[in-house]
């Protein structure tokens, strides 16, 4: 089973549609979190436009709806980067959005 197929099972199984906890609109980072402790090994990036966060392995773009075509192409930054790109956006994430 490739990587695509295992995250699309893994949300399908633990995070059904009908249980919408704002995964997509707030909750965004922490399904980042999520999908990066059970697949090690990518990236949190952001999406500075959108305000969205996505994990990011072996060349894909996963939220809670799977795999993200729609962003592909888009200025995605490395989270981890971030503080060093926009140090007063990344404490303003950090406030509004993480804690």
């Amino acid at each position: 089973m490739n990587t695509k197929d295992k995250i699309f099972e893994f949300i399908e199984r633990r995070f059904p549609p009908d249980k919408d906890c704002n995964w997509v609109t707030g909750n965004c980072y922490y399904f980042a979190v999520i999908l990066r402790e059970a697949f090690p090994g990518g990236r949190i990036v952001y999406e500075p436009v959108d305000g969205h966060f996505l994990y990011e392995t072996d060349g894909g773009l996963y939220d809670w709806f799977g795999r993200h075509d729609y962003y592909r192409g888009r200025d995605l930054i490395d989270w981890e980067e971030y503080n060093n790109i926009d140090p007063l956006h990344y404490e303003r994430i950090v406030r509004d959005c993480i804690r």
